[in-house]
């Protein structure tokens, strides 16, 4: 931490994970074209985005310890150029086989990125501004299911989905340099604390609310992966509606960042059984869009909602450790925390 403001810094960390959390999701809203395109079925599409999701949970750890030595604005920058080439692969993928080797690649990648990319960002500011920064920095999941997710679904089924995998690819290229541009280095950290590597007291409680977080998450990935033919088979939309209705979701992850905070601090034994509730509803309204499209949509829009609350739940409720450390990010990866767009965090 330095005397300049880090507030171009925290855009950038922002920029960068509205660009990765985009390119995590887009096949969802994509499925159709490429299912058309590679003469393959839905399902196997939908294993664009549900692999990539295996392959962060296996990978990540792994590679957090075997870059640990590397200074991680380094480590960001190359993680980041090494995405813009995987999605220049899938662009170019003559076939599903090597679409979905792009995405594998992709993912670990991605992993890596999001293992650091908190622990970094604890290091920019003081520990008392810490939930502000970490707020503004996972402003990026949020904007991604805002605006990222729903323009690329449009401008892909519009055009071509491979236009919108070479959009990313360069929105990669061009975030790897502004971070070149506006991050600080600092200093590769070495170990805190007395126990060398250990688990401490707060593992116990960190394991147990992330599972409650995993589990959720796991029925996220299920039913977003494969959101367009719920859609358009079940729901009757037209593929062109597609977008409009992920960015209706979107905006319910944003009115969840609005509420997150509230009812953290006010109900914090409470809050996230609630939320798990309202998940477990809004999924199962989901259902029932093709007897009633308006309950579908209100369905969809409160999934959004519950989806972008649990992180911040989960973060903030009691056993969970106060603040990010550079250790953390080695030591229990907190790449779930956006795994999904939008993933907000809010000021302590």
């Amino acid at each position: 931490m330095n005397d300049r403001s880090p507030i171009p810094a925290l855009l950038a960390l922002a920029f960068a994970t509205f660009t990765t959390v985009t390119a995590e999701m887009i096949p969802a809203g994509l499925l159709p074209g490429m299912t058309r395109e590679f003469e393959v079925s839905p399902a196997r599409i939908g294993l664009l985005v549900s692999v990539w999701a295996f392959t962060v949970a296996a990978t990540s750890l792994v590679l957090v310890r075997l870059t640990a030595r590397i200074e991680q604005r380094t480590l960001m920058i190359a993680a980041l150029a090494l995405l813009a080439a995987a999605n220049v692969a899938t662009a170019t993928a003559p076939t599903y086989a090597i679409a979905l080797v792009s995405r594998v690649g992709a993912a670990a990648v991605h992993g890596l990125f999001w293992s650091i990319v908190m622990a970094y960002t604890s290091r920019l500011v003081a520990p008392s501004q810490l939930g502000r920064a970490a707020a503004v920095v996972l402003a990026g999941p949020t904007i991604a299911g805002v605006v990222g997710i729903p323009l690329g679904t449009m401008a892909g089924n519009a055009i071509d989905w491979r236009v919108t995998f070479w959009a990313v690819a360069g929105l990669m290229g061009l975030t790897g340099v502004t971070l070149w541009r506006l991050l600080p280095r600092v200093p590769v950290a070495g170990r805190e604390g007395g126990r060398p590597g250990g688990w401490d007291a707060s593992a116990r409680p960190v394991l147990l609310l992330a599972l409650v977080g995993a589990t959720v998450l796991v029925g996220h990935f299920v039913l977003y992966t494969y959101i367009a033919p719920v859609l358009t088979g079940l729901g009757g939309f037209a593929t062109s509606s597609v977008g409009p209705v992920l960015l209706l979701y979107g905006l319910g992850g944003v009115a969840g960042v609005g509420v997150a905070g509230t009812v953290a601090d006010r109900w914090p034994g409470r809050s996230l059984a609630w939320t798990v509730a309202v998940f477990v509803a809004s999924t199962a309204g989901v259902a029932l869009i093709g007897r009633d499209r308006v309950i579908g949509i209100v369905a969809i829009v409160l999934w959004g909602t519950a989806i972008a609350v649990l992180p911040v739940l989960v973060q903030t409720m009691p056993g969970a450790p106060n603040a990010l450390t550079p250790r953390d990010g080695a030591r229990l990866p907190c790449r779930w925390v956006a795994a999904h767009p939008p993933s907000p965090a809010r000021s302590r």
